[in-house]
This record gives structure tokens, sequence and C-alpha cells, in this order.
């Protein structure tokens, strides 16, 4: 934006114009980013990927994204939930006696989905911080999470 200020002898309307890349890394962050509103009691009854369509570019034409509970209470499960969910499992790990209470959405998100896929999976908390590690290395953690937890999860 500030190259293309400069050569316009620095003279712009405001709000600025910005140009289709940035737009399309905006909408690539919104839909891999998923939900934070939070929800004291959440279960996991569903999930569902979905594809959503990017503006025109040259690069990629859509991204997939998760989706819980589609029909009832829906949550976009991504980056945030894991993120949040992780901090969580490391606060508790760090102080187990000083860990307060919180919300099922998002602090738990991550574990309900791979509880979903695996009832015991909870039981090994290092096992949890590790897929949540690995998803969010990747550019559509969500996604890469439950691809995982499908893969490996229902496996054992």
């Amino acid at each position: 934006m500030v190259n293309r200020i400069y050569k316009t002898n620095k003279q712009f309307a405001v709000p600025f114009e910005i140009n289709d890349n940035l737009l399309l890394n905006q909408q690539i962050c919104n839909l891999t980013a998923g939900d934070t509103e939070e929800s004291s009691v959440y279960t996991v009854n569903e999930i569902m990927e979905s594809t959503g369509t990017l503006i025109p570019n040259s690069h990629i034409n859509e991204i997939q994204s998760v989706v819980l509970n589609p029909n009832d209470n829906i949550r976009s499960f991504g980056a945030l939930a894991i993120m949040e969910s992780m901090a969580y499992i490391m606060e508790r790990l760090c102080s187990p006696t000083g860990v307060q209470s919180s919300s099922d959405y998002p602090y738990r998100a991550a574990v309900l989905v791979a509880q979903y896929y695996n009832k015991e999976f909870w039981d090994d908390l290092f096992k949890v911080l590790a897929l949540y590690d690995v998803s969010l290395l990747n550019s559509d953690p969500g996604v890469c999470f439950i691809d995982i937890a499908k893969k490996s999860l229902v496996e054992n």
C-alpha cells in the first residue's frame, strides 16, 4: 500500500482501496481462523468439511474449512479454537491448582473434536498437545486437525 501511495505523489483517498491479494489473504485467514464465540457447555455431535469459494485469483479457487454441529449450535473450527485449547492445556499443566474452569468452546473445542473420533485420546495430554502443534504448523489448521484425527485416532 505504501508503494502505491508513493506512486501517486502521496495523494490518496480514505478509506484506501486494498488490492485483491490482500483481500484474498484476509478471506483465507477468516476461513481458517474459525470462531471463538464462547459457549459454556458445548458438545460435538457432527463434524462437516465445507468448501469456501475465494475471490477470483490465479492461485487458489477454494479452501476447506471445518464446521461443527452444522444443524445446531454451529461453530467454525480452526486455528483460534486450537490455540485456545492448547493454551488451556498448558495452563492446566503448569498450574494444576491455580487454573480456572473455562468454557467448553473455544477452550476445550479441540479436545471435544478429538474425542468425537476417539474417546480415550484425551487421557494423554502430551498427545493432544502434539496434535495441536502439528495442526498449527499447517496453513489450514482445522482441516489438518480433523484429517489427522480421522486417520490416526480412529485406527487406535
